[in-house]
Formats: C-alpha cells, sequence, structure tokens
C-alpha cells in the first residue's frame, strides 16, 4: 500500500474491521502494524487493534512500540491506543516509557479523551508527574497546551 492507497486504507479499515472474522482481523492488523510502508497505516492499525481487542491486542502492540526504529508517530498512536488496557500492567510499563522517552507523548497522551481509562485519575497524575520531570513540582514551561 502506498501514495494514495495508504490515504484512504484507514478510513476504509475501520469500516472493514466489523465484517472480518475476529482471528482474521488480529492476524491482518498485527501484520499491517509491523509491515505496512506507511505511517498512516500502521497509526490506523494500532487505534484498531485497541478497539476490537483480540487475543494478542496488548501483546501485539507492546511488541510494535518496542520494535526498533519505530517512528514516533507510530510509537505515540500506540500508547494512546494502550490506553485501553490500563487494566495490565504491561500496558503501564509501555506508557510510563513512551512518557520517559518523550515529554511531547505527556501532551498527546493528555490529549485523548477517548476509549476506556482515557479519564482514570491515576493515569493523568502519572502523565502529568511525567510532563513536570523529576525535579520539579510544577509543569513544564516547554509546550503550551
Amino acid at each position: 500500500m502506498d501514495g494514495d492507497q495508504a490515504a484512504v486504507a484507514g478510513p476504509v479499515l475501520g469500516r472493514l474491521a466489523r465484517w472480518v472474522p475476529p482471528e482474521s482481523l488480529s492476524t491482518l492488523l498485527a501484520d499491517l502494524l509491523q509491515s505496512a510502508p506507511k505511517v498512516t497505516a500502521r497509526k490506523e492499525a494500532a487505534r484498531l487493534i485497541a478497539r476490537h481487542r483480540g487475543p494478542d491486542a496488548l501483546a501485539t502492540l507492546t511488541e510494535a512500540w518496542q520494535r526498533r526504529n519505530q517512528h514516533r508517530d507510530v510509537k505515540t498512536a500506540i500508547a494512546v491506543a494502550l490506553i485501553a488496557f490500563l487494566d495490565d500492567g504491561r500496558a503501564w510499563q509501555v506508557l510510563e516509557a513512551s512518557l520517559a522517552e518523550s515529554p511531547d507523548a505527556a501532551v498527546r497522551l493528555l490529549k485523548n479523551r477517548s476509549g476506556p481509562g482515557a479519564a482514570t485519575p491515576s493515569w493523568a497524575v502519572r502523565a502529568a508527574a511525567h510532563r513536570a520531570g523529576p525535579s520539579s513540582g510544577r509543569p513544564s514551561r516547554r509546550r503550551s497546551l
């Protein structure tokens, strides 16, 4: 998938996903997340994996986040998708690593208001703490919200 095909793939995938058997959908989306040449397609695959929560969804997202040279926007999309899995410690590990790796990730993650767990108070407190940094009790002035 490239060029114009990749540009329309995301919205089309979302609509088609409800007609694909769950086991086939999990495999298809995992393959797309790992090997799609376009960042947009990989980001949409991460969102759909979280939305449809197949049996290996958390493992697939975690492995993709840890992939060497993963694009930063894909990593952020994966971190946002992992908010749906706050009931599992593995999701917390990746989310905290994401926040530590990129202060901008904290802003993007806090702006996310969709999906289960997005408004969880403990999530907001941890994200804000990472945003403020270890030596300060107040938010960083790097970027205004």
